[in-house]
C-alpha cells in the first residue's frame, strides 16, 4: 500500500502480459463488491486505476520471496497449459537457474485509487442501511442512501 490523500492505493502486481493488464489498459476505472452472507453485509468500491512505475515494480519484486518470483518468471499467467506437472517443472527449473532478483520487463503492478465506497447492511423487508463515501477535493463526503 502507498499512502495518498488519507487513503491508501491498493496495488495488484503480476505479469503484465496477462488478462488483467489487457483489461486495465482499456479501462481506467474498476468496481468491486465484497459480500459476507453470514453477516448480510457488503462493501462496494469504485476506483481509478493506473500502472505503477518501474521503480515501484522493481522495489516490490525484490521484496518478495524467491519462490514467488520464480513462479512469476516461469509462468505465462492465465494461459492454458497441458498439465500441472508442466507448471511444476518450469517452476523448479526457474527456481534453480534464474536470476530471481531482477524483475522481468513484462512484470509490474497497478494501483487502485478509490473514489467511492458504499457500506450496505441488509435488514428485514429490504429496509437496508446504506452509507456512501465519495472522494471530494479536500477529503470525503458521506451520505445515507435510501434502500
Amino acid at each position: 500500500f502507498q499512502a495518498e490523500d488519507g487513503i491508501r492505493d491498493v496495488e495488484r502486481s503480476r505479469g503484465l502480459g496477462d488478462v488483467y493488464k489487457r483489461q486495465f489498459q482499456t479501462h481506467d476505472q474498476i468496481s468491486a463488491m465484497f459480500y459476507w452472507s453470514t453477516t448480510n453485509v457488503q462493501i462496494r468500491m469504485k476506483a481509478n486505476i493506473k500502472e505503477t512505475n518501474k521503480e515501484r515494480s522493481d522495489e516490490h519484486f525484490q521484496s518478495r520471496q524467491k519462490e514467488k518470483n520464480a513462479l512469476a518468471i516461469a509462468s505465462n499467467q492465465s494461459q492454458p497449459i497441458s498439465s500441472f506437472e508442466t507448471v511444476k517443472s518450469k517452476f523448479t527449473e526457474t527456481l534453480e537457474n534464474a536470476n530471481l532478483v531482477k524483475r522481468p520487463d513484462y512484470w509490474g503492478g497497478f494501483s487502485f485509487i478509490p473514489y467511492y465506497f458504499e457500506f450496505w447492511r441488509g435488514s428485514d423487508f429490504r429496509l437496508n442501511h446504506r452509507n456512501a463515501f465519495t472522494k471530494v477535493e479536500d477529503g470525503w463526503e458521506s451520505s445515507i442512501l435510501e434502500p
